[in-house]
């Protein structure tokens, strides 16, 4: 694990840009929001220069970003084209495998493990938790974004019985670090890769692999495609070439449509646990 986290710790402030190592680049822009927050505290001349500087590079990036997405269709095309012409359709036999399994591991995560917790730490019955969770976790599958359903979230958090404060922590704040959706997709699909591209990841692999999803899913904002948008950090530190990363990114597009939904839905269902668990205390035991 050691040799993993000391490549994540960059040398100098420009070798993550060199050998897009990305996990380093988030944690470089982490130190320096961290920093630049702290000079604006102590009231240092020069630092609204600074900001303003930053917040101009931003809309720079986001104007780069938005021509970029506006030519992925094309890029997709074309990779996905060649990948089939050289592997012929079968690569869509594996596709399919791997749909299967996050979907399977998804749903397993949501209706087996969160029911169970909600009774137990949270003391809703599992009828009541899904129930009354309905329409946040419909909204988060139509709109394929956690955060967007914030305002259902805390409507079936009131009929839940969620006090204001521990719905509004989990909820409004909560929900920008509760991404367990993004997370489980994320660990599944590296250690899936790994393995079809005969890459098998030793126990020491797969935890870099889940310290590395929870890395890239922590913070990240609740949009659509955002576990997509993370996952070349996670395949980075599973060991993939920017290169094979590359080539794969395009195959899982067709699938991630679905995927992505699920994943709204399960950080639907996160947040919700959260707050009834936080809430749990003051709740009697549910009876069966």
């Amino acid at each position: 694990i050691l040799p993993n986290i000391t490549y994540i710790v960059p040398s100098s402030l420009l070798r993550p840009f060199v050998y897009n190592n990305l996990l380093s680049v988030v944690l470089i822009a982490v130190l320096l929001g961290s920093a630049l927050r702290a000079i604006r505290q102590k009231g240092i001349d020069g630092t609204e220069l600074l900001e303003r500087a930053v917040h101009a590079c931003y809309h720079l990036l986001l104007q780069m970003l938005e021509w970029t997405i506006k030519a992925i269709p094309l890029a997709v095309l074309l990779i996905v084209s060649k990948v089939v012409g050289n592997t012929g359709p079968s690569v869509f036999t594996l596709l399919g495998g791997f749909l299967g399994i996050v979907v399977a591991g998804l749903l397993i995560h949501a209706l087996v493990y969160y029911p169970i917790a909600a009774w137990i730490f949270g003391r809703r019955n599992p009828a009541t938790y899904f129930g009354k969770s309905a329409d946040a976790v419909i909204s988060g599958l139509s709109t394929n974004s956690s955060l967007a359903t914030v305002p259902i979230t805390l409507r079936c958090l009131e009929k839940l019985g969620v006090s204001h404060g521990n719905a509004r922590l989990s909820a409004c704040i909560a929900t920008n670090l509760n991404n367990d959706g993004i997370t489980l997709y994320e660990a599944m699909a590296a250690i899936f890769l790994t393995q079809a591209l005969g890459m098998p990841l030793g126990l020491t692999g797969q935890i870099t692999v889940v310290l590395a999803s929870c890395f890239a899913a922590a913070g990240i904002a609740g949009i659509p495609e955002a576990g997509l948008i993370v996952l070349p950090l996670v395949l980075g530190a599973a060991g993939l070439t920017p290169e094979t990363v590359a080539i794969a990114l395009p195959l899982l597009l067709p699938v991630d449509w679905i995927i992505a939904r699920l994943r709204s839905g399960v950080n639907v269902l996160s947040d919700i646990l959260v707050a009834i668990q936080l809430d749990g205390p003051e709740k009697p035991t549910p009876k069966v």
